[in-house]
Formats: structure tokens, sequence, C-alpha cells
């Protein structure tokens, strides 16, 4: 099976149940799926460094709180989108 690729929007889980339900649910699914590959864009640095690391996770923080744009300060472009994962 090809590796697939999900981008998660946590902009908006920046406390309460949001956050919690964040930190704990990716580093699960990234657990289960070790082939795929996992990009969490976040709003806040408590929340980035709050997401345990695992290898198939990459965490973006983008200030701007819009998950299709990056911060000033990311090095590299901005990456194209996403293919949609086939239907089962």
């Amino acid at each position: 099976m090809r590796s697939r690729r999900f981008l998660i929007d946590g902009t908006n889980a920046t406390r309460g149940g949001g956050f919690t339900h964040l930190v704990n649910v990716v580093p699960e699914m990234a657990r289960q799926a070790p082939a795929d590959r996992f990009r969490v864009v976040v709003s806040e640095a408590r929340v980035a460094e709050s997401l345990p690391d695992a290898a198939n996770v990459e965490v973006d923080l983008n200030p701007t709180g819009h998950p299709c744009t990056r911060s000033p300060a990311a090095p590299g472009p901005v990456p194209g989108p996403l293919p949609l994962a086939p239907s089962i």
C-alpha cells in the first residue's frame, strides 16, 4: 500500500478540548499508521511544543492562523497541494 499524506489544521486548537484532542489524537494516528505522513499546522508555539516527536509527524508553526500560508520565518517554498487519498 502506498503511503498517504495528511494535513491537519490545528490552528484553532489553542486550549481546552481542541488542544487536548489534538495532542492526544495525532500521536495515536502516527503510531497506528507508521507508513503515512502527517503535517500538523498550529498557530501557537505552546501547542507545537506539546506534540510529542514522531518520525512521521511534521509540525508547522504558523502564527497567521491559516493552514495554507507559511510564516515568513519558515524556510523553503510553500509546498504544493496534497493529493487526495484514493477512494476505497
